[in-house]
């Protein structure tokens, strides 16, 4: 392929929003736009998507120019009959099915494989969610002939034409087939089919084909795609947005680390190929979608409640919040903040967010604002330091750890990521991560020759060193605060 004037286009199809953003083949935008999701049903998602789509500027670039992909949520399914029509609405990632139902998965025999293979079972998990689904609505159900990840709805959504049969060629990439129940540690990703057998749903539905991230496809040949300016652009695999993020901080090579902030948190780190992998509670492991593992996590939306607390609660906006924060600063009265338990590292369904060492204290209204929005942000930051701490017993000791977060705007907050990891971390500057997910795509048209090429879409803003003193601070507070969240979780389950 020539590659003068190439632009490539990523979708991401996110937990709280959607965007689009074009990019030239050196990683400089284009083009971006995003948008509000306020209802997670498919329709809202293309009219969404039709209403940012940069559309005017695409619709005069030859079609051969146009490479596109897409990245979502991981964990979230679409139920389509033999047209791609969907039957259900989108079973989102954060629905939850009932305790009973993985208690009945954990009987099954099949349950260590499933764990062994990188993955594991909770009530957010897709199986459970598709059994009761199954149990509630048994006629519909008959109908359903693929269960797909909604990235992989929305990438053959803009690929096939309406009313035309989806075959038995459909595909999707490793990275969202992990949840869903593949094992993912295998040269070649597969089905664990005996977990779906045990849950009486193998014969239900085709599963599809597994691929490599960044797989092309064909030509998008939809009404949609035409729609939009797009058709004959070539579609190619995507990957979860968790994955994307992690493309986009420059996780490429073994013991690259880093933590992406936003409406959840994802901590990743890169293993090396390896037959055993260390097997932990609190992470799951990727297949990258280039070489070796992701291993990390999706911790509980820490960033969802923060933004709700701060702005519902205390009544401010972010930006006049994180300056009190700062102005105020005082560790040593700052309150502690215990992130959702609900998912990583706990897995706790009981586990709400909860607040210690808080005291009424004869300060000014402002200075107790302050206060409290600190202990906010340091209890993030020590949570997203037990990541570090399992990284580190589990693999290899860390140099430093890469950071994409709308937060990190504020020199207050970086500076205490830097001190409490000990480790100096390396800003990303912001942008959508739908560059990483373009990366693997590059990599199979051969528009790059190797990861190490890669490199230079990434843009680093500054690197951020510990400041000894606060580290200092947080030592002994860091080291308890792991005791006081288990401490937590029997308080949770004691009444």
């Amino acid at each position: 392929m020539d590659d003068t004037d190439v632009h490539l286009i990523g979708i991401e199809l996110g937990t709280s929003g959607l965007r689009v953003a074009v990019y030239d083949l050196d990683g400089n935008i284009i083009a971006a736009k995003e948008t509000e999701i306020k209802e997670q049903t498919t329709n809202n998602w293309l009219t969404s998507l039709i209403s940012i789509f940069p559309t005017e500027l695409l619709k005069n670039v030859p079609s051969e120019k146009k490479i596109l992909t897409v990245d979502g949520t991981s964990g979230s399914v679409i139920f389509v009959d033999k047209y791609g029509e969907p039957l259900f609405p989108p079973l989102m990632y954060f629905e939850k099915a009932k305790k009973e139902t993985v208690a009945r998965l954990y009987e099954s025999e099949s349950i260590k494989e499933l764990i062994n293979g990188g993955s594991k079972i909770s009530t957010t998990s897709p199986l459970p969610k598709i059994m009761e689904l199954k149990q509630e609505n048994p006629q519909v159900f008959q109908n359903v002939y693929w269960i797909i990840p909604s990235t992989t709805w929305l990438l053959y959504t803009l690929l096939m034409k309406k009313n035309k049969t989806w075959t038995d060629n459909i595909q999707t990439d490793w990275t969202n087939s992990l949840k869903l129940g593949a094992d993912i540690t295998k040269s070649r990703p597969e089905w664990i089919h005996s977990i779906f057998e045990e849950a009486k749903i193998a014969s239900d539905f085709l599963l599809p084909q597994i691929v490599a991230p960044g797989t092309p496809m064909g030509v998008a040949e939809s009404e949609l795609a035409e729609k939009l300016g797009i058709s004959n652009a070539t579609i190619c695999q995507g990957m979860t947005d968790g994955t994307a993020g992690s493309l986009t901080m420059g996780l490429l090579h073994p013991n690259d680390t880093g933590i992406n902030v936003g409406s959840t948190t994802v901590p990743k780190i890169v293993v090396e190929e390896k037959e055993d992998l260390p097997i932990h509670p609190a992470i799951y492991y990727h297949r990258h979608p280039i070489k070796g593992y992701l291993a990390g996590s999706a911790t509980g939306a820490a960033g969802t409640f923060f933004r709700w607390f701060i702005e519902q609660i205390i009544g401010l906006p972010l930006e006049e919040a994180i300056p009190l924060a700062e102005k105020y600063d005082s560790p040593e009265n700052e309150c502690l903040f215990f992130p959702q338990g609900d998912r990583s590292p706990f897995d706790d369904p009981q586990m709400g967010a909860a607040f210690l060492n808080m005291w009424p204290a004869d300060s000014e209204s402002q200075q107790a604002r302050g206060n409290l929005i600190r202990g906010l942000i340091a209890g993030m930051t020590l949570t997203e330091s037990i990541y570090i701490k399992i990284f580190e017993e589990l693999f290899e000791p860390i140099s430093e750890v890469k950071i994409l977060a709308k937060s990190t705007k504020w020199p207050f907050w970086n500076k205490l990521r830097a001190s409490i990891y000990e480790k100096p971390i390396r800003i990303v500057k912001e942008k959508t991560p739908n560059i990483g997910a373009l990366m693997p795509a590059l990599l199979q048209l051969k528009l790059y020759k190797s990861p190490q090429d890669l490199e230079k879409l990434i843009r680093y803003q500054e690197k951020v060193d510990p400041d000894p003193n606060l580290a200092d601070l947080y030592k002994d507070k860091k080291q308890r605060y792991y005791g006081q969240w288990q401490t937590l979780k029997k308080v949770y389950h004691a009444t």
